[in-house]
């Protein structure tokens, strides 16, 4: 998902929210993200957005000199404390990368922080503004400005919604990375995010897990000589219900565990000749 255009912390509040509502809307069956409804019950357990500002790190980082900010910068990425404790960096560089790993927590306890810090004010300022918005629509958030991807092309905020230990939708701010597509390198604000559905799927309560209403089929070529048969055999099927097609390669035992994953109820294991058996899944 992308809003390509528009720039400041109203954008960044927008996508934000977009986020929240396709995270609780996963396993709502007929609600849909683009309704803006921000209320009701929640497919997903609870969840929590790390929240970051490239622009900010970046201004606490720029009085390192270049060689000595990027390992500090590939150190933060990777919240390698070890590293940052014992590579031989001049000690002012060491202190930075300590404070900005330091700089994780609730809004309430790391903006007065960054308030004591030489960033830029407009930047603090929108960075309230955005967190004060999301939490009124009960949004958790956690600040995290050592969140720095390793993908230069970020401008802004970067985020990550996390479940569990685990994340399941990322993204951020390009404000110049439309500029490197455009034959006339005209520059448009750009925030996107990407959401990981395998993992969302995965986390849901057994009660919000997709009855299989969506995808029935799976066609599984048995050996390369039957792909050209299960591709006609899921073209066929295709004409009258939602059917996939294996395209990773994986052992019947791999395949079969993605079926009963996603709930797709029979699996067409197809031959060269074109012959196919199918299995049938029981999901109770």
């Amino acid at each position: 998902m992308e809003l390509i255009g528009a720039g400041g912390w109203l954008a960044d509040a927008e996508i934000l929210l977009l986020l929240a509502d396709c995270i609780r809307s996963v396993g709502q069956g007929a609600a849909t993200p683009f309704g803006h409804t921000r209320e009701g019950g929640n497919g997903i357990p609870d969840w929590t957005l790390l929240l970051g500002d490239v622009s900010l790190t970046e201004s606490l980082l720029s009085p390192i000199a270049p060689t000595a900010q990027a390992a500090v910068r590939r150190a933060i990425a990777q919240l390698d404390y070890v590293y940052l404790e014992s590579a031989p960096l001049p000690e002012a560089a060491r202190q930075i990368g300590s404070q900005i790993l330091a700089l994780r927590g609730q809004p309430s306890r790391v903006l007065p922080q960054l308030a004591q810090l030489p960033v830029p004010a407009d930047r603090l300022r929108d960075l309230q503004q955005l967190c004060q918005v999301l939490q009124e629509q009960q949004v958790q958030v956690v600040l995290d400005l050592s969140l720095v991807q390793t993908l230069a092309y970020y401008t802004g905020i970067v985020f990550q919604a996390v479940v569990g230990g685990e994340v399941v939708g990322l993204g951020g701010r390009y404000d110049r990375l439309y500029a490197l597509y455009s034959p006339h390198q005209a520059e448009q604000a750009g925030i996107g995010f990407t959401l990981l559905p395998d993992t969302l799927l995965r986390l849901l309560p057994p009660a919000h897990k997709p009855d299989g209403s969506g995808c029935r089929r799976l066609v599984v070529p048995l050996v390369p000589a039957g792909i050209p048969q299960a591709l006609a055999l899921a073209a066929q099927w295709r004409q009258s219900e939602p059917v996939e097609l294996e395209l990773l390669d994986r052992s019947p035992e791999e395949v079969e565990a993605y079926a009963r994953q996603c709930r797709i109820p029979e699996v067409a294991w197809v031959q060269a000749d074109g012959s196919f058996h199918l299995t049938t899944l029981n999901f109770n």
